[in-house]
Parts: C-alpha cells; structure tokens; sequence
C-alpha cells in the first residue's frame, strides 16, 4: 500500500536517523495503541441561543393602544361642561378635502360616518398636533378587521362605501378630514363629537 507523502517523509526522515525498518514498525504500532487508549476528546459546547420574545400581533397591539388612550383620558381634568357637536351633511359634494371635525378644545370623537359611491377617498387624523391617522378607504378595509374602533365595507348589493370611526380622545385640538382625488359627492357625512370647557 502506498504511503502518503507526510508518513513516507517521516519514515525517510527516522530511516536517516539510524533506525531500522522493524523499530519503525513498532514504534508506529505502540504510538497507534496508545492512541487508542487516549480518552476521546469532550464534545464541544452546546451552544444555546437565548430565546427571543414573541412579537405581539397586530390585534394585540391595536388593543393596547386603545387601553392607553383610556387611561389617559381618565387623567383628564374633569370639564366643567359637556356640549355635544353634530356634523349632518347629505350628498354633499368634496373637490379636495373638506373638515368633519376642526376644534381647539379638550374633547372625545363618539362616531364619524361616511358613505361614498367610491373608494377613492382618505381620511387625515390630527390629534394635538400629530399626525395619528392617514389612511386611504383600501387601507381602512383592511385595518378593519382586527379593530374594534374602525369599519370600513361596502354595503350588500348597492355599491355604497362605508367608513365609521368611534372612540378617539384629545387633549387640546383635532381635526379629522376627508379627502380625494377627484370629486366626489358622498351620500352621508356624520360626526358626533364632544367638548370639554
């Protein structure tokens, strides 16, 4: 059988050395037993990567979102006085943007309703001076439906697009406006809203 280059040097190399064949021979077979008589090298380390949380779903977030704006409005001072506010407009036609609700006063959004012969409408929320939504009727419709504060769906059988919002607090001004693209005359319009004084 024909040695590799390292053992054939090595054999050269003892044979150079003044040691016979059989004394290489046998140092190679007492160096082979005490080998194998060597204990067997640890297995190397496991290696456990640290767990990483599990990221809370959309549905869970939205959720908490809501119970931190509850908490903050029960830190409100309590208004002196409740009014209530009410926006009626029926077939009322928008070429760019018209406000639902404009005010500078502590105060709650109850409900806004819009019905559209079209989607291709966007609602813009401002609350105390941010920007908390910006969302087409398409994004909406999705958001939909894992939210508990925001429809958005077209009713059966008529091509009527609806949108309602409920339930958003603010400490000292909001705005919630429409907009489009190109004109659009909306069937129905609505918010309730109060105001703290």
């Amino acid at each position: 059988m024909a040695m590799s280059s390292d053992i054939e040097a090595l054999f050269q190399y003892l044979k150079g050395k003044g040691l016979k064949t059989w004394h290489i021979v046998l140092l190679g077979d007492i160096i082979g037993e005490k080998l194998k008589e060597a204990p067997a090298p640890p297995p190397p380390p496991e290696i456990r990567l640290p767990e990483l949380p599990e990221l809370p779903k959309y549905e869970d977030l939205i959720r908490m979102a809501r119970q931190i704006g509850e908490e903050l409005a029960k830190k409100m001072p309590k208004p002196k006085e409740i009014s209530t506010k009410i926006l009626d407009k029926k077939n009322f036609p928008v070429k760019k943007t018209f406000d639902l609700v404009n005010v500078n006063l502590p105060g709650r959004l109850k409900e806004v309703i819009i019905r559209s012969p079209s989607t291709d409408f966007s609602i813009l929320i401002m609350s105390d001076g941010y920007k908390k939504m910006d969302r087409s009727y398409s994004e909406l419709a999705e958001i939909s439906e894992h939210s508990e504060d925001i429809d958005a769906y077209e009713e059966a059988g008529n091509g009527i697009y609806v949108v309602k919002l409920k339930d958003i607090y603010w400490i000292e001004s909001f705005i919630a406006t429409i907009y489009v693209d190109n004109p659009i005359t909306f069937h129905n319009l609505w918010a309730s809203y109060e105001i703290y004084s």
